[in-house]
Order: C-alpha cells, then sequence, then structure tokens
C-alpha cells in the first residue's frame, strides 16, 4: 500500500488495517474510485472535454496488476485518459540484501549491470533481468496495459535508482561508486537505451527525476548537480537533451 495521505485515507476508511497487515479486500479499487470522483470535480470546474484537464491514474511500474486494479473497478478506466508509473532504473542495487555484492564491484562492472540485459547472480527478488532490462520490462508490460484499457502511458518520474537505503547509505564505498557512475559516461548511454525503449513502448510524457539537484548519501536524482555546470560534465542530463533535440515528439 506505501506511506502517505493515500494510505492514511484507507486506514482511516477501513479499507487496510492500521497495524499494516494484509487488507480484507482490494486496497487499489477504491483508491481508483476516489481518484475518478477528483476527475469529475475537475471536469466540472473547466468543463467536460476540456484540454486543460488530463486525468491521471497513478500506478506502480513493477505491478501490472495494480494498473489492472485500479483502472477497472468502477470502470475507471472510462474516466482516465493516462496510467501514469514510475520505471526507475537499478533501485534493488541500494538495498542491504545486495550491499557485499556492490561494495565489491569497480565502477565497470556497475555500469555493465546496469547495462545488461541477465543478470548472472542476485540476492535480490530480481533475480532474472537487470536494471535496464527489468525497467524495460516494466515499461512494456505496463504499455500493454494501457493499450488494453485505451489510455495513454506516462511517467509521473524516472530515471536512475543508485541511492542506498536501510543503512546502505551510510557506506562510504558504495556512496563513491554510485557517485562515480553518475559522473560517468556510460551513463548517459544508458539514458539513451531507456529513453529509446520508453519511445518504442510508445509511452508518452516522461517527468525524469530531477533536473537538477547536488548528491548526497541519500539521492543522486539530479541530471545536473549544480545550475552552470557544464553539459559535457554531466551525462544524464547531455543524454536527456540529446534525446530532446533528435527526437520529436510522437504523442
Amino acid at each position: 500500500m506505501g506511506d502517505g495521505p493515500r494510505a492514511d485515507h484507507a486506514v482511516k476508511d477501513g479499507v487496510v488495517p492500521a497495524d499494516g497487515g494484509l487488507p480484507a479486500h482490494n486496497v487499489e479499487s477504491p483508491l481508483g474510485t476516489g481518484l475518478t470522483g477528483i476527475f469529475k470535480l475537475w471536469q466540472a470546474a473547466f468543463g467536460a472535454g476540456s484540454a486543460h484537464v488530463v486525468r491521471v491514474m497513478g500506478s506502480q511500474a513493477a505491478s501490472t496488476w495494480v494498473s489492472q486494479q485500479v483502472l477497472t473497478h468502477d470502470q475507471a478506466s472510462q474516466q482516465t485518459d493516462a496510467l501514469a508509473i514510475a520505471p526507475y532504473v537499478g533501485g534493488y542495487l541500494g538495498g542491504p540484501s545486495e550491499q557485499a555484492r556492490v561494495k565489491a564491484m569497480s565502477l565497470t562492472q556497475l555500469m555493465t549491470e546496469l547495462d545488461q540485459a541477465a543478470l548472472a547472480k542476485s540476492t535480490t527478488w530480481i533475480q532474472d533481468q537487470a536494471a535496464l532490462a527489468k525497467s524495460t520490462t516494466w515499461i512494456q508490460d505496463q504499455a500493454a496495459v494501457a493499450l488494453q484499457y485505451k489510455v495513454k502511458l506516462v511517467a509521473y518520474e524516472g530515471g536512475q535508482h543508485l541511492a542506498g537505503n536501510g543503512g546502505v547509505e551510510n557506506d562510504a564505498t558504495i556512496n563513491k561508486l554510485f557517485d562515480d557512475a553518475n559522473r560517468d559516461k556510460a551513463m548517459g548511454a544508458v539514458y539513451a537505451k531507456y529513453l529509446a525503449a520508453w519511445k518504442q513502448a510508445k509511452g508518452g510524457l516522461f517527468v525524469h527525476f530531477v533536473n537538477c539537484g547536488a548528491y548526497s548519501k541519500w539521492e543522486r536524482w539530479g541530471a545536473l548537480e549544480y545550475v552552470q555546470q557544464p553539459r559535457a560534465a554531466a551525462p544524464k542530463f547531455d543524454a536527456l537533451q540529446t534525446f530532446i533535440e533528435t527526437t520529436p515528439a510522437w504523442w
């Protein structure tokens, strides 16, 4: 279910137990219904069919089941214009179960895993594919759901996800490795393939998280580390700009 206002609202209404246990019934369905009610309020304010209103239903990139639930309950897809996901790349690499393996990696080995199709050895639940390949599969699967329910696919967030969690954020060796990876030219190549996969799946608007932000043990989200950073020193920013400059909007 997750944290935040939606989760709090679900607990308050008795949709999920406050102790964090499993819900008695599907959590995502009533939340989808709540969003369609919000959609109707916006349409009432701007007028039905207004180009100023795009009704977006949020989901989870790794779960087509969640997408199907939020779109099918109470015929929510008929009130929805776009399905939104956040298909981040490589988030599993920052978890405690991967700490020893990642800590022993060279920069070249890390970038190879980000880019390769097969994952030779992993202690996480992601056993079959590595970072970019897994994200590409998520995108393709979610595109199929969007097509089935006649809505657009958009990314409300996305990009690389090399960030420690569960104590790994305090590992100086891994922090340096993740910093170096985000500054390496090979990251630009990963981004180029990532964006090409999004286009090939006919995804629509893609919001990269974020434009500019300094790196820390908690995050390396910024395409730029500082506003005046040279493009040549910012491989993620360069890849994003190159894609924008060379790829006309297709949606």
